[in-house]
C-alpha cells in the first residue's frame, strides 16, 4: 500500500510514517518546513527506502495543487490518504489576529478538502480507498480559548460524516481520528506556553498510541476513534445529556477564559515595562 500522510515530519503523521514503513508499506511524508521535512526524511529511511517526502505548505492551494500532480505522475493515488496538517493558538476569538484566523482555517481545514478533493477522483476511479481526517476532540466538544482551530476541527468532523455516505457505492471509506492531548510539539508555541498550568496540562498520551490508534481504525474499516476512553466517554455524555452538562461546560471555559484574559493582561504589563 501507499500511504500519503501531510504534516509528516513531526508528531502523530511522523510517528504514523514510522509504524507504516516497518510494517513494509511505502509512505510518502508531506510538510512545509524544508528542514524538519529534510531530517524525517532521513531518518525514516534508515527503517524502509519506500519513503519519500515533498515539500507543500497545504494552506496554499497551488501548492496542494503542483504536490498532487507530482505524487500522482510519479507514483500514482495514494492508498490512504492522512490528512494530519494542522496547528493550534491559544487565543480568544478576539484577541486572535485576523491573518492568523484565517491561517487557522487555511492549514487546518482547508487544507485537508484540498487534498482529499484532489485525489478523490483517482480514488473514485479506482473504486478503493481510505481517507483520514485526524482531528480533536475539540471539533466534537466545544473547547476553548481557541475557537479558530476549534472550528476548523469541527469543519474536518463535518465533512467526514458527509463524505462517508457519499462514497459508498465506491468502496473508499472514511474516518475520523478524534484524539486528546498527544505527547508532541503541538503545543510549544508561545500562546501556549504563556498560559497558566493547569493539572490536565501535565497528562498526554505517547505519541505511538495515538498512529496505532489510527492504523487499527483503518484496519478495522472503523470511521470513528476518540482517544482516550475517559474522552469517549465525555463526548457520550455530551451528546446525551446536553442540556445536564451546559452549566458545568460554561463554568469551566469561561474560567480557562478569564485565567487567559488574566494571563495576557499580566504578558502586556510585563512588555510594557
Amino acid at each position: 500500500m501507499l500511504i500519503l500522510i501531510t504534516g509528516g515530519s513531526k508528531g502523530i503523521g511522523k510517528s504514523l510514517a514510522r509504524e507504516y514503513l516497518e510494517m513494509g508499506e511505502s509512505v510518502i511524508i508531506i510538510a512545509d518546513g524544508a528542514q524538519p521535512l529534510e531530517s524525517a526524511h532521513a531518518e525514516l529511511k534508515t527503517i524502509s527506502p519506500s519513503v519519500w517526502s515533498y515539500k507543500c505548505d497545504v494552506g496554499d492551494s497551488q501548492a496542494v495543487r503542483k504536490m498532487a500532480e507530482k505524487v500522482l505522475t510519479e507514483h500514482g493515488c495514494p492508498d490512504i490518504l492522512v490528512n494530519n496538517a494542522g496547528f493550534a493558538t491559544y487565543r480568544t476569538f478576539d484577541g486572535t489576529p485576523y491573518e492568523e484566523m484565517e491561517r487557522l482555517i487555511e492549514v487546518n481545514l482547508l487544507g485537508a478538502l484540498r487534498c482529499t478533493h484532489l485525489f478523490l477522483p483517482h480514488m473514485i476511479k479506482r473504486n478503493s480507498g481510505h481517507i483520514v481526517f485526524v482531528a480533536s476532540i475539540g471539533g466534537l466538544i466545544p473547547i476553548t480559548p481557541c475557537a479558530g482551530y476549534g472550528s476548523a476541527k469541527y469543519g474536518m468532523a463535518g465533512i467526514s460524516k458527509m463524505l462517508q455516505y457519499e462514497l459508498l457505492d465506491y468502496d473508499i471509506h472514511v474516518h475520523l481520528f478524534c484524539p486528546g492531548r498527544v505527547n508532541t510539539s503541538f503545543f510549544d508555541g508561545e500562546t501556549f506556553r504563556r498560559r497558566t498550568v493547569r493539572p490536565e496540562m501535565e497528562k498526554a498520551m505517547p505519541v505511538e498510541r495515538a498512529s496505532r490508534a489510527i492504523i487499527a481504525m483503518i484496519r478495522k474499516n472503523r470511521f470513528f476513534t476518540i482517544i482516550p476512553a475517559s474522552l469517549r466517554w465525555a463526548y457520550r455524555l455530551y451528546r446525551v445529556f446536553p442540556l445536564l452538562l451546559d452549566p458545568f461546560m460554561k463554568k469551566v471555559m469561561s474560567e480557562r477564559v478569564r485565567q487567559l484574559r488574566k494571563d495576557e493582561e499580566k504578558h502586556q504589563a510585563k512588555g510594557d515595562g
